[in-house]
């Protein structure tokens, strides 16, 4: 899901996502999507050392890298059965 959100940043015009003299922005600035790589090229890392940084970023998930936009949205009348219903339509 986060390659086709990745996606769907990506074409966004830069007016939405960085304001214009007469409006704000309107969706966060997209840095890109980062992935952890196996792929490593420390010269001064030892053997052990590279396959012990390998075994660590296994774990980690890929992420999308947003600039934060706008105010949260606090709605008082808003109960929590409609915040779910608008949460899994994100």
């Amino acid at each position: 899901m986060l390659w086709t959100e990745g996606k769907i940043y990506n074409t966004f015009p830069r007016a939405l996502q960085e304001g214009c003299l007469h409006a704000p922005p309107v969706v966060p600035k997209f840095y890109g999507l980062y992935v952890p790589s196996e792929e490593l090229d420390y010269p001064e890392l030892s053997a052990e050392e590279l396959d012990a940084v390998r075994e660590m970023i296994k774990g980690i998930t890929p992420i999308l890298l947003l600039e934060p936009c706008g105010q949260q949205v606090e709605d008082p009348s808003l109960t929590d059965r409609y915040a779910a219903i608008i949460s899994s339509l994100i």
